[in-house]
């Protein structure tokens, strides 16, 4: 139960964090007001890295910048991390129901 609200929220961050890139970068071509970095940061803290990343390389946006090269990718691999924590303590837990057989086989030999 728990499990699956939480891959929503994932996947709606990311989302969240793939669309704020694209905008940001809209903004940047029209020499508009632009959206803070911290907000884009916050956004892939809060779990949207991959999206914020995908985002990076799909609109070609703050590619050069080192701490978004080196920190988004960091911050995928931390959620990627939590992620993995999150699965196998709900296999551990049996709140994953009919999906757990299958990712108690993945993880098992961990």
């Amino acid at each position: 139960m728990y499990a699956g609200i939480f891959f929503i929220y994932l996947l709606a961050v990311n989302l969240a964090g793939l669309l704020i890139f694209h905008s940001d970068k809209k903004r940047a071509v029209k020499h508009r007001f632009r959206i803070p970095e911290a907000r884009l940061f916050l956004i892939a803290i809060l779990g949207g890295a991959a999206g914020c990343l995908l985002g990076m390389y799909l609109f070609r946006h703050k590619t050069r910048h080192a701490r978004f090269v080196i920190g988004m990718p960091l911050l995928v691999i931390l959620w990627i991390i939590i992620i993995i924590f999150v699965i196998v303590w709900n296999i551990r837990s049996g709140a994953l129901g009919s999906a757990g057989p299958f990712f108690h086989a993945f993880f098992h030999s961990f």
